[in-house]
């Protein structure tokens, strides 16, 4: 049998150049048979998942927590208010990393490593975190390749030209949305001037000890301890200044606390008549 065939190939996802051919079968006097086969399906492999159980884990505001994904790495996840954030993922030795979703109510990344893959996500949900991890280990399944067998009786001599039009098939790849990123602002916190701060300061003399409080609007007295033998009295106890006296049958101690040119000044009198 002789045949003649004319056709152009298409690429991938492109348009066949070919609209239509027409092809030419010249079949002898002498009557035969042939049979075709017809290959219906390739062979296909997946990999088999493990969807692991969602647990419920807790991160508080403005902290993060690290979390180990399936032996293939870790996560360090913040949160900030209303929105989670990967604050960095680290592969194990042989794995690779990569993050899907850095922010959002949802984050999400995965680690690969051959063929197998884990993936993971956190999704906050009020005061909880819901972690769902999918893991993919590599292992397969595969659909074997199905056939069909033609046989066809050839009819006597006969020339016939046929023209088929032949159907271009494009292939469109599915367009993705990507959902845009939410850039969470960092919390400011503004802290005051160490010298707003409330302090404690405690001044030891032989006759006691007083603990006063003070920043730079005030002074106070908090405490007094006295040792065996003494009385004291307090002259003044805030806000401008403290003034307190220690005394005993032989000895007088006065102490005064204030705050002055931006530090804190005490005096200690000693009177022994």
């Amino acid at each position: 049998m002789a045949t003649g065939l004319a056709l152009t190939g298409e690429s991938e996802g492109g348009t066949n150049p070919v609209a239509n051919f027409a092809t030419t079968t010249t079949v002898a006097t002498t009557v035969s048979t042939t049979s075709t086969t017809l290959i219906l399906a390739e062979p296909t492999t997946t990999l088999a998942p493990a969807v692991y159980p969602a647990t419920i884990e807790t991160i508080a505001d403005q902290s993060r927590r690290a979390f180990f994904i399936s032996g293939a790495g870790s996560v360090v996840i913040g949160r900030l208010a209303g929105s989670l954030w990967i604050f960095e993922a680290t592969p194990n030795p042989g794995w690779t990393s990569e993050i899907t979703t850095p922010v959002g109510r949802t984050v999400a990344g995965e680690f690969s490593r051959d063929s197998a893959l884990v993936t993971y996500a956190f999704t906050l949900d009020g005061d909880i975190v819901r972690v769902q991890i999918v893991e993919l280990d590599g292992s397969t399944t595969t659909t074997a390749p199905q056939s069909a067998t033609q046989t066809t009786a050839a009819s006597p001599a006969t020339t016939t030209a046929t023209t088929l039009a032949t159907t271009t098939t494009t292939t469109v790849a599915p367009t993705t949305t990507v959902a845009p990123t939410t850039t969470v602002p960092p919390t400011t916190t503004t802290r005051p001037d160490d010298e707003d701060k409330v302090k404690l300061e405690a001044i030891d003399t032989e006759g006691g000890t007083i603990v006063v409080s003070y920043n730079s609007e005030f002074i106070n007295l908090e405490s007094v301890d006295t040792e065996p033998g003494f009385d004291y009295n307090v002259d003044n106890d805030g806000p401008n200044k403290v003034v307190v006296d220690f005394e005993s049958d032989d000895v007088k101690y006065e102490v005064e606390v204030e705050w002055s040119d931006d530090e804190l000044v005490v005096s200690i009198q000693y009177d022994n008549d």
